[in-house]
């Protein structure tokens, strides 16, 4: 009986049809169980339904509302605010991400954030397919499907899809693809890929940046020098640099209430207060960068980054040029965005995959017996990829995690938090918030004249963020609300007429 031989490209499919299937389901049960009251899982939900239901530029009542303060009225009242916003802001007053218009249409065909979180899932699994080509051409289709597999396995990247829904997930796959066409020389779809990551958000535009660099430092250090790489590698760079400023200082500061740019109040006020400042602070006080980069989660993270693939990106580090801009930012940052179980390692997995394949083709260069010796490397990194994954990993695929659950207790919150008139505003927690976010106006915390009141004394963030155990007395006090359903500590309150 005559064998029927299976192409590899149809495991590559299979393979990524499995991951898709997994994590959209670990996604997805996270959010429906409430596991985590982040409130990115609202922010990105209700600015997408603002943005398709009143043409908005995905605007939420979240990002109008600090994140890091509570402010505390006169009359004993605390909730979120300090942007007079009734509408909300835009997402793009914080973070610049027009692809989010890309997947409009998709959210249109189904308006659920559970649409996002699928997306999201299929965006990183399509990734192993350049991760395929990139090495199919230098070490052939076996070889490539096992560095699909390292990806599809690699526990960074499980991190990054498990953050709730993050606008970085989106520029994994299409940073491979510009690297694979990059390598072909094949500037078209290399402009195409590359401005698709810019879309993703503002600060892609660091790694484009230096990715126009490497492209000129190639264009020299090659023995027969093509001019097409170097006015190709010269216009990414100019067209990045002109995009990051625009972003920075025109499009940010244009959507923001403050028309600043906030993100350096957040993550980098320990070195200024904006971008020419950080610089100008690391300059004139390079012991900085020392104090702040070399710490032992600095240096556990960029452990872990690498481990899983037996550190074979070095023995061909080119490409990690294009890592430098990412790794400064998050190590200086504070709080620190170095963890392997987060979004921030989006722009470093491409580069890291394409360093490790160009190693491995180069140890071979030099082994004689290279079928034996290609298996034995592609066995190490399996085995030490699923080891990471199994007991480093902050994601599903650790050892001893368990699937949220939907207790009845939650069966119970969604069922109400569908009964709540679609247009009524809403003052709810962050775990409430992300099942109720599809209106105009809900927010997390009180906010003065809402509609509906609905909390849950029961959980964690009943008292955390807004602090509703010592706002509730005084909203009482004033008589405005009425309970109108109490049950396992959700209660419900409805203004009265």
């Amino acid at each position: 009986m005559k064998k029927i031989k299976i192409k590899t490209e149809y495991w590559l499919i299979l393979a990524i049809l499995i991951y898709i299937a997994l994590f959209s389901f670990f996604t997805i049960m996270r959010h429906l169980s409430s596991k985590l009251g982040d409130p990115d899982a609202s922010i990105f939900s209700q600015s997408f339904y603002t943005a398709l239901k009143y043409g908005m530029p995905f605007n939420n009542a979240f990002e109008a509302m600090s994140r890091f303060e509570v402010c505390h009225l006169p009359q004993g009242i605390s909730y979120f605010g300090i942007y007079n916003t009734p509408n909300g802001i835009s997402h793009f007053g914080i973070h610049y991400s027009p692809i989010f218009y890309l997947l409009l249409p998709f959210y249109w065909i189904h308006s659920s954030y559970v649409t996002l979180l699928i997306l999201q899932t299929s965006a990183l699994a399509i990734g192993a397919y350049p991760v395929f080509l990139i090495a199919k051409d230098r070490l052939g289709e076996k070889i490539a499907l096992a560095f699909s597999i390292l990806y599809l396995l690699y526990h960074p990247l499980h991190g990054v899809n498990y953050d709730q829904f993050n606008e970085l997930s989106f520029a994994v796959a299409p940073l491979l693809f510009a690297l694979y066409f990059f390598m072909k020389r094949k500037f078209a779809p290399f402009w195409c890929f590359l401005i698709l990551t810019l879309m993703c958000k503002e600060d892609a535009a660091f790694v484009v940046i230096f990715f126009g660099i490497y492209g000129i430092i190639t264009y020299f250090l090659e023995k027969k020098r093509d001019k097409i790489l170097l006015w190709n590698s010269t216009g990414i760079f100019m067209f990045s640099v002109i995009y990051l400023y625009l972003s920075l200082y025109i499009i940010i500061p244009h959507f923001h209430p403050s028309g600043g740019f906030v993100l350096f109040s957040e993550r980098f006020k320990h070195l200024g207060n904006s971008l020419s400042e950080v610089g100008l602070n690391l300059i004139i006080h390079p012991q900085n960068i020392f104090k702040y980069i070399f710490i032992k989660e600095n240096v556990f993270y960029f452990f872990e980054l690498f481990l899983p693939l037996a550190f074979l990106p070095f023995v061909s580090p080119g490409l990690l040029f294009m890592t430098i801009p990412v790794f400064f930012i998050t190590m200086i940052s504070r709080p620190l965005m170095c963890n392997t179980g987060g979004r921030y390692s989006a722009y470093l997995i491409p580069f890291i995959f394409g360093a490790a394949v160009f190693a491995f083709e180069k140890i071979m260069e030099l082994k004689k017996d290279k079928e034996k010796s290609q298996r034995k490397l592609i066995i190490t990194m399996l085995t030490l990829t699923i080891l990471c994954t199994l007991f480093l990993s902050n994601t599903p695929a650790r050892m001893g995690f368990k699937v949220p659950k939907i207790t009845e207790h939650q069966k119970k919150i969604l069922a109400i938090a569908k009964t709540i008139p679609k247009e009524a505003s809403i003052s709810t927690q962050a775990d409430i918030l992300q099942h109720v976010c599809q209106r105009l106006h809900a927010y997390s915390g009180y906010r003065i004249g809402t509609d509906y009141i609905f909390v849950d004394e029961a959980s964690q963030w009943y008292k955390e963020q807004a602090c509703w155990d010592k706002v509730m007395p005084s909203i009482l006090a004033e008589n405005r609300y009425e309970k109108i359903y109490e049950d396992d500590g959700i209660k419900i309150y409805k203004k009265k007429k």
